[in-house]
């Protein structure tokens, strides 16, 4: 029929409707989920997603906050893995500071939401989520705050004695901003019975969801699938979300959420340890929301339960939304989810694009921010503040081992004829590459992965000939004993990582698991939670790091590196775009290296503002930063081509030389 390709004869009635734009009964979506032919349904869901979208994939640069995994509910959601009784091994509630410091990680990133859920505490107030919101709107202006589900915000409403209404305008007044749809599971009384018997009903839910659209506060739904309910009892909760719909028009979004079965109750009861839905259900759960959500524009594949790659497939499923950088998700990890616990920048364009659709960067109310064409790195018409870009964008890294190439500009002493962009080394690449900046500090590897893309400032990297002191790997045992280890390694700096797996396979000859966490500056005492032998800490967390008596070995990989090759080290250099105005290139490269000179000059006075965010002593810090170059002399060029070359030998870099670098 049309231009679809049925296998399944009970599909052609459906497709009548679809192509009709006619809304689809109980009953068709009974049909929908209980066909077998998957690439019918397929085309169906992605027939009315171009009606609605185009070609058009919306994604967010979000990060996900956790405050407390602390749930009085702990002992009767049996599918939850992420909760925990106040003293049970792994339960942490965060101090507001702690929530704050985490949040900073996101500071010059380009993060636009805050996504915050948690377990319902039995002591925190609704003062500490105020709280939190003030503080973070106040330290984060203009960044969206999507916090606390409808079964959050009835806890907090019992604690206070008072009502959802009141919970949900006073957090309005605090700065809360839309909210997300957790907590809906299937909302079949019998399921919720075996899932989560005393969680919030369906129907208060809904009343939720209903009084804060009243109050203009948008949100998502949801459906969690894969576990006990029956295809009857899905249909149901998608005519419930419907409906609502049909009244407010306050979803933004719909989110299908795969159960996970590992380390919770309901997945042992089930049998079900080491398990996670099907394909072929997450692809078909994506199609059917599709098509009997007539009334949710947005549909959104959520990457971190069902795996990038098959995200990727369900754009042609009906799904215009995939969800965003996420940076460090919790709960789904801890029900057995094995997907990295972000997705950069630059991943997410690539995943888009490889679909052949157009990536749209949105707001969290889905306006576009920024557009890409399918096949290009670079935005068009809007900067990454949402308007036309009026200056050359210069990316930055708060660390210690840069005050001296920043901290003059950052004082005013030189004029940078560039705005500054703050992030981590991993940011910045994904940044640079996406076009969303001109000039960045980048780390080495990324060159050479990119060197088609950039040219090389002159003059200019930071490295080390021996000790550096901020690039280490902790451990619980010596290097002797780490064959079979498992090493916890931060993508912050990819040249890190790398250095690393050459150090253990080559240097040291030991076999490691390297697993990705998070190790910066406000993460270190959550490490603490994570199975490890030992962790790749770089930055200013390796110099805190450094300072606990946490790990009994440290191993500085400058010395390292040094005792095996003989040669110094380059981590990072400074790159520009070779789309990039030259004449404005070569400005910012002058203040570079005006600015590097004057904190050269001035190393006493950045050992001061060092020992303050470090807690080191002035003398220390004084030692670490003569300790690190920031020049490209012959022989850190000489460095950096072997460690490319031993690269290229491994297949990690397609060119093992420095024949591709110009001047500015």
């Amino acid at each position: 029929m049309g231009d679809f390709t049925l296998q399944d004869p009970d599909l052609e009635s459906v497709a009548g409707k679809v192509m009709g734009a006619e809304r689809l009964s109980k009953a068709d979506a009974l049909t929908l989920f209980r066909t077998d032919d998957l690439l019918g349904l397929g085309s169906l869901a992605n027939f009315a997603n171009r009606e609605k979208n185009g070609d058009r994939v919306f994604f967010a640069s979000n990060q996900h906050i956790n405050p407390t995994n602390v749930c009085i509910l702990r002992k009767t959601c049996t599918f939850c893995s992420f909760a925990r009784t106040p003293k049970e091994e792994g339960a942490y509630t965060r101090t507001l500071e702690e929530v704050w410091e985490e949040a900073e990680t996101a500071r010059g990133s380009g993060i636009r939401e805050f996504h915050i859920v948690g377990g319902l505490h039995p002591k925190l107030r609704l003062s500490y989520y105020i709280d939190l919101i003030e503080g973070l709107k106040e330290r984060h202006t203009g960044v969206h705050v999507k916090a606390l589900t409808a079964v959050e915000i009835a806890h907090l409403a019992r604690i206070e004695k008072t009502s959802s209404v009141e919970v949900l305008m006073r957090l309005k007044d605090a700065g809360l901003n839309t909210m997300p749809g957790g907590g809906a599971e299937v909302f079949s009384s019998a399921v919720r019975v075996t899932l989560a018997e005393r969680k919030l009903a369906a129907e208060e839910w809904i009343r939720i969801h209903r009084e804060a659209h009243s109050l203009g506060i948008r949100t998502n739904c949801t459906m969690l699938y894969g576990h006990v309910e029956s295809l009857e009892d899905r249909v149901e909760h998608l005519d419930l979300l419907r409906t609502l719909q049909d009244e407010t028009g306050g979803f933004l979004t719909y989110i299908p959420l795969a159960y996970h079965p590992d380390n919770n109750e309901l997945g042992k009861e089930l049998g079900r340890q080491g398990t996670a839905t099907t394909g072929y259900e997450d692809l078909k759960n994506i199609a059917v929301g599709r098509l009997f959500l007539d009334n949710v524009h947005h549909i959104k594949t959520h990457w971190p339960m069902v795996t990038p790659l098959l995200s990727q497939i369900a754009l042609e499923f009906g799904c215009d939304d995939l969800e965003g950088t996420v940076i460090y998700e919790r709960v789904y990890h801890e029900a057995g989810a094995v997907t990295p616990m972000r997705m950069t920048y630059d991943e997410i364009l690539r995943f888009i694009r490889g679909a052949g659709k157009q990536p749209e960067e949105r707001d969290s109310l889905y306006n576009t921010i920024r557009s890409f064409e399918p096949g290009s790195g670079t935005a068009k018409g809007v900067s990454k503040h949402g308007s036309e870009k009026t200056r050359e964008r210069l990316g930055r890294i708060a660390y210690v081992n840069c005050y001296p190439v920043y901290a003059a500009i950052d004082r005013g002493i030189v004029r940078c004829p560039a705005d500054l962009v703050t992030g981590s080394p991993a940011e910045l690449n994904d940044l640079l590459a996406a076009g969303e900046l001109d000039v960045s500090v980048i780390s080495a590897v990324e060159y050479s992965r990119n060197s088609h893309l950039y040219y090389l400032l002159p003059e200019l990297a930071i490295s080390c000939d021996g000790p550096v002191r901020s690039v280490m790997l902790f451990s619980k045992i010596p290097l002797e004993r780490l064959d079979g280890a498992t090493i916890l390694v931060s993508q912050s700096s990819r040249t890190s990582v790398l250095l690393l797996e050459l150090l253990c396979a080559e240097h040291w000859g030991v076999e490691v698991k390297l697993v990705e966490a998070r190790a910066e500056a406000s993460d270190l005492d959550s490490l603490a939670m994570l199975p490890h032998d030992g962790v790749l800490v770089i930055g200013d967390a390796a110099l805190l790091l450094g300072r606990r008596p946490v790990y009994e070995y440290g191993y500085d990989l400058g010395s390292e590196w040094k005792k095996w090759t003989g040669l110094p080290f380059v981590f990072a250099v400074w790159a520009a775009r070779r789309d990039s105005s030259a004449e404005s290139v070569k400005k910012i490269h002058a203040a570079l290296l005006e600015s590097r000179d004057w904190g050269m000059a001035n190393l006493d006075q950045l050992a001061a503002a060092a020992a303050e965010v470090t807690g080191m002593r002035q003398a220390e810090c004084s030692e670490y930063l003569a300790g690190i170059n920031y020049d490209l002399s012959y022989a850190h060029i000489e460095g950096l081509t072997y460690f490319f070359r031993r690269l290229a030998d491994r297949g990690i870099v397609k060119n093992g030389t420095l024949s591709f670098i110009s001047a500015a």
